[in-house]
């Protein structure tokens, strides 16, 4: 519900908001099974039975059983009807939809919506999973019975069977509601004060819902991306546009009304909509024919008359040098020294990052993965909105806990320390190190070459392999220097050169990977 003052705001306003919430508030969060390919055959092999031995513990007391959650379920429903008559079951009503699912990430609210449904309507599986919590929370209806039916052990029980059942994966969704809600209008925003009942539909600008008998929040669906509207299309484009160049035609992405920016190229704009819309919405084909176009093809090379009079470069006249994003960085480092573990879906993976970081957002633990799971593209990186991954902070990630849609970019030195310095980045220059020196053993600028080539995709030109080798042997003596006289056997001072040499090419890596060229789009 949604309450508005009269003083805040006009009632004819207010209705035209509620409508439009109303449209949504048709559905409810909820959470089902999706299982993973390697999860479903031993679900499916093992359902049957568990199904089978969990209705011979319930058939025994069933009558009685229902009975008893019946009278709890009365009890819960007059506390929802009767806010305030009975503050023990207000509570229990309130909890209901706090704690369903034992805090494993359930719908909110999706135990007190199979509450709502009348017996008869429910599925299975709603059935089965409202017992199991009236078993856990329900004593206090008629503790006297509770103990008679002995539904402690049932629930004991039944909780052990339940754990034989192998686990699937679940996933959030959304679904239809089955229980109709109610807005009112509040006289002057006082919940207690209902005024009209205010129907599902839209704004006159919009289509009439109210004149068909499909699923609202569908129509509303299949309008945004129907023809008659072609805004849907026109912010899409926008926003893919925005990825290429820097920014979108209108530069504030997030708002294109009449307090948004105008857009710079309307018609262009309007033709991509038309064309994204007419190719069937085929994001792929909008890509295509963005790269393949002149205007993207231009170059980035700064010239200073075309700078001088068009600084923001609203003119497209030449390409826009793009900083790699939070997430890019690391997976571009990775991918470039053979490190990036390109396994596809499953859990959430936690990148090795400093303790203090961790304990900043209110001493929240941050166990770093094992293994190849810690090489993996940061789309699965752990989102901590109290402490989010360091990493991606410093190269201007969006902030978990806001809306995003579009990302700053910055440039500071702390980027520029974190390429040099972070163990993960140390870690991607000691493999590149160690593959150009296994794969050209004998030459020099053939490992230069190469470590040149799988980080920035071009041979480098004589000065820059040139420079670069004057780097590593000053390295490479510095090294040296350090370690002689603290290793005087010959064995050892061998195995001090081949550390020298190691270390050496590292250092060299490091600096090719630390170039504004491999982290910046040109």
């Amino acid at each position: 519900m949604l309450a508005l003052s009269r003083s805040q705001i006009r009632p004819s306003i207010a209705k035209r908001i509620l409508r439009i919430q109303r449209v949504f508030d048709s559905a409810n969060e909820i959470n089902i099974d999706a299982p993973l390919p390697d999860e479903l055959a031993p679900y499916l092999e093992n359902q049957q039975s568990y199904e089978t031995k969990r209705q011979k513990l319930i058939t025994p007391i069933k009558t009685d059983l229902e009975k008893l959650q019946k009278r709890w379920e009365v009890k819960l429903l007059f506390a929802k009807d009767n806010p305030g008559k009975d503050y023990v079951w207000d509570r229990k009503w309130e909890i209901l939809g706090l704690v369903w699912g034992g805090n494993l990430g359930e719908g909110q609210l999706e135990g007190c919506e199979i509450a709502k449904l009348p017996w008869s309507k429910r599925t299975q599986l709603q059935k089965g999973r409202l017992l199991d919590y009236f078993l856990k929370y329900g004593s206090e209806i008629d503790s006297e019975e509770f103990k008679r039916l002995k539904l402690s052990d049932l629930r004991g029980k039944l909780q052990k069977l339940k754990e034989g059942l192998p686990k699937l994966t679940r996933a959030p969704t959304m679904m239809r509601t089955q229980n109709h809600r109610q807005a009112y209008l509040h006289v002057r925003g006082d919940f207690r004060s209902r005024g009209i009942d205010v129907q599902p539909n839209t704004f006159s600008v919009l289509p009439d819902l109210a004149k068909t008998d499909e699923p609202r929040r569908l129509t509303m669906a299949r309008w945004l991306v129907s023809p008659e509207n072609p805004l849907s299309a026109r912010v899409t484009v926008n926003r893919i546009w925005q990825e290429f160049f820097g920014s979108g035609f209108v530069s504030t992405s997030e708002d294109f009304g009449k307090q948004g920016a105008p857009p710079t190229h309307p018609k262009l704009l309007d033709w991509l909509a038309a064309e994204f819309m007419r190719d069937n919405w085929s994001v792929k084909s909008l890509h295509k024919l963005i790269v393949t176009s002149a205007t993207y093809r231009q170059s980035s090379v700064a010239r200073p008359k075309i700078d001088r009079n068009d600084s923001n470069n609203q003119l497209l006249a030449r390409q826009t040098p793009l900083r790699l994003s939070a997430e890019q960085v690391r997976d571009a480092v990775l991918f470039s020294t053979g490190l990036l573990y390109r396994k596809l879906d499953g859990p959430s993976v936690f990148p090795p990052q400093p303790d203090s970081v961790s304990m900043e957002g209110f001493e929240n633990k941050w166990v770093a993965s094992s293994g190849r799971e810690k090489y993996r593209r940061g789309l699965y990186t752990f989102t901590q909105r109290t402490s989010p991954f360091s990493q991606s902070v410093t190269f201007d990630s969006a902030d978990p806990s806001r809306t995003c849609t579009r990302r700053e970019r910055s440039n500071t030195p702390l980027q520029a320390l974190a390429l040099l310095n972070d163990p993960v980045f140390y870690e991607a220059a000691s493999a590149l190190a160690k593959h150009v020196s296994q794969k050209f053993p004998q030459s020099e600028s053939a490992r230069i070459d190469a470590a040149f080539e799988l980080a920035l995709g071009r041979l480098p030109e004589p000065k820059e392999r040139d420079r670069l080798i004057e780097f590593r042997e000053q390295q490479l003596e510095l090294l040296l220097k350090s370690s002689a006289s603290s290793i005087p056997a010959t064995a050892a001072e061998i195995k001090a050169r081949i550390q020298a040499e190691s270390a050496s090419w590292t250092g060299l890596c490091s600096i090719i990977l630390n170039l504004h060229e491999f982290i910046t789009r040109d």
